[in-house]
C-alpha cells in the first residue's frame, strides 16, 4: 500500500516508515519484485525505486474460504493453452499464496493433492481469443478466413463471445452472410480483420447458450447399440453435450434388454 502511494521512493524512506533497516527494506522490495510488484531501481545519487505504471490494486481482505475457493478456481484455466487476458496463472497464484498464514498455505497444498478442476490439455492455441471479446463487447463486425471441413472460406460475422468446452474454445457468432447464428471454433480461425461495420445480435451469449441446452436437434441420429456397463457410462457422458435431451441407447445386462430413456 505504502508503495502504491507513494510511487517513488528509496529503501531508506521504507526504513523510516516501517522502523527496520535499510538492509532489511531492500529485502522487503527484492521480495516483491520477485511476487510481481512492477518496480524498477533508478541508480546514482539521487537514485531509489520508482513503481512502473501498471496499476496495481489495492489490498482485499479475504476470507479463509474465500481464499480458498478463488486460488482453485485459478486451476481450473492452467489447463488451457490461449487464455482471454495476459494472465500469468503462477505469478497470481505466488502473490495469493505470500498473504496467506501459514496453516492456510499447508491447507492449499494439501487439498492441491485431492481436488482439481479438470480439462483434456490441449496443445493448440486461439491466437485471436483477446481481439474476439473485444469485438463482442463493442458488437463489432469481423472478417475472418475459416478452415472448415473441406475448404477455406472467408465469413463476415459480429460474435456473441466465447466459450470454453473440452479444452477447446468456441465463438458462436451471427454469420451476415447466412443471416443465422453459427459456432466456430477458435483455433480454426486463420486470419481476422476488424472492419468499421457494427452489428447488434437479437440475442446474447447466455441465452444463446440456454436455448442450445433446451432444443432438439435438428436431424437426430437414432442409435440402437449393445454396450457393457462400462460402455453406458462413457456413451451417456460423451454424448451430454451432443445431446442435451438425452438419448436412446439400449443396454445388454445379463442376456435381457433394457431401454435407457432420454434423460435416464
Amino acid at each position: 500500500m505504502f508503495i502504491n502511494t507513494k510511487r517513488k521512493f528509496t529503501a531508506r524512506d521504507i526504513a523510516y516508515e516501517f522502523k527496520v533497516s535499510v538492509r532489511t527494506a531492500h529485502r522487503y522490495l527484492l521480495e516483491l519484485s520477485e511476487m510481481g510488484v512492477p518496480l524498477y531501481t533508478e541508480p546514482g545519487r539521487n537514485g531509489g525505486y520508482r513503481l512502473l505504471d501498471n496499476r496495481t490494486l489495492p489490498p482485499i481482505i479475504f476470507n479463509e474460504n474465500e481464499a480458498i475457493a478463488i486460488f482453485f478456481a485459478f486451476q481450473a484455466l492452467k489447463y488451457f493453452k490461449t487464455l482471454p487476458f495476459t494472465i500469468d496463472l503462477q505469478s497470481v497464484s505466488r502473490k495469493l499464496s505470500a498473504s496467506l498464514p501459514a496453516d492456510t498455505r499447508d491447507k492449499i497444498d494439501h487439498l492441491e493433492s485431492v481436488l482439481s478442476f479438470w480439462n483434456k490439455k490441449r496443445g493448440i492455441s486461439a491466437p485471436f481469443l483477446k481481439e474476439i471479446i473485444a469485438a463482442a463487447l463493442e458488437n463489432q463486425v469481423l472478417m475472418i478466413e475459416y478452415q472448415s471441413r473441406y475448404k477455406n472460406t472467408n465469413r463476415e460475422i459480429t460474435p456473441l463471445g466465447v466459450y470454453a468446452y473440452d479444452g477447446f474454445w468456441y465463438m458462436p457468432a451471427f454469420d451476415l452472410s447466412h443471416n443465422e447464428i453459427r459456432v466456430f471454433r477458435l483455433d480454426r480461425i486463420l486470419t481476422l480483420k476488424h472492419t468499421q461495420k457494427k452489428h447488434t445480435p437479437k440475442i446474447n451469449l447466455e441465452s444463446w447458450l440456454e436455448r442450445l441446452s433446451a432444443q432438439d436437434p435438428k436431424d437426430p441420429v437414432r442409435l440402437y447399440v449393445e454396450l457393457t456397463k462400462e460402455g453406458i457410462r462413457q456413451t451417456a457422458r460423451h454424448f451430454e453435450h451432443a445431446f442435451p435431451q438425452g438419448c436412446v441407447l439400449f443396454k445388454k445386462i445379463d442376456n435381457s434388454r433394457e431401454q435407457t430413456r432420454p434423460g435416464g
